[in-house]
């Protein structure tokens, strides 16, 4: 099995049907007392709450970047460099940043979310603590750290063969069934649809939407890993499964995309 880095990834989530597909510590979860007050920050104000250090309290005064082709930025403490605590669902103006962006790239439906996480691994771990599901279906040839993860979490892993299209949506429907049948719960599959690891495969249109609909039968919830996106940006657009609308879609798809130091020439 191939490994790969992560550099930054978010969770993108449609409004998810997840009725009895959450675990008891999703079910558990709730806003903080002291996240509650965030609505009321504004860039003036002095937080009492979070026990935040003061912003002479750190090393650095400012960072220049300069990226090939001549850009440069330059990050101040404080303004536009940013190393306090933040919220858990990532840097406000970030998330606005990776919000817009999902929204141009991706054209998702309204009530779309997303949150901010340190890699697409970390992303993952936080789907395998908040889906009910003894068993993943994966390809039979899947990401490793993908499976190590979820399989330390306890989870049992199902091998669906494939083919030069990838997944074959008959052997996802009769796996899922068998594992069904044996008494074993199945909510979830994960799946990279563009640039597969370690295959490679980018699955064509139609292969998606037949895999959508074996979900769609099987109510099953659909972990994307989109870390090939931004790099395949020429068929990024038709390559995503987050992208589907000639089909009746009922929310089921969570979007793991990464935002990698690379960039596309």
């Amino acid at each position: 099995m191939h490994r790969a880095r992560r550099f930054l990834s978010t969770i993108t989530m449609e409004r998810v049907a997840t009725t009895g597909k959450t675990t008891s510590v999703a079910n558990k979860l709730k806003v903080g007392p002291l996240k509650k007050l965030y609505k009321y920050m504004t860039p003036e104000a002095i937080s009492l709450a979070g026990g935040l250090p003061m912003d002479t309290c750190f090393p650095f005064k400012s960072i220049d970047v300069n990226l090939e082709g001549g850009e440069h930025f330059h990050l101040e403490n404080s303004k536009t460099l940013l190393m306090n605590y933040t919220r858990g669902d990532g840097i406000a103006p970030l998330k606005t940043w990776v919000t817009e962006h999902v929204k141009q790239l991706h054209n998702p439906r309204e009530g779309t979310e997303s949150c901010v996480t340190v890699g697409s691994s970390d992303a993952w771990a936080k789907i395998l603590q908040l889906v009910d599901t003894e068993a993943i279906m994966y390809d039979n040839f899947a990401y490793g750290t993908a499976i190590n993860i979820a399989e330390v979490m306890g989870k049992k892993s199902i091998g669906v063969p494939f083919d030069e299209h990838g997944m074959i949506p008959e052997q996802l429907r009769q796996s899922v069934q068998e594992a069904r049948a044996k008494g074993i719960t199945v909510n979830l599959i994960y799946m990279i649809p563009v640039g597969q690891n370690p295959v490679g495969i980018t699955m064509p249109t139609e292969r998606k939407e037949e895999l959508y609909r074996v979900c769609q039968e099987l109510d099953l919830l659909i972990a994307e890993d989109g870390t090939q996106l931004a790099i395949q940006l020429v068929v990024a657009v038709v390559g995503s499964v987050f992208l589907l609308r000639v089909l009746p879609l009922c929310c089921r798809c969570l979007l793991l995309p990464t935002l990698q130091p690379r960039r596309c020439r």
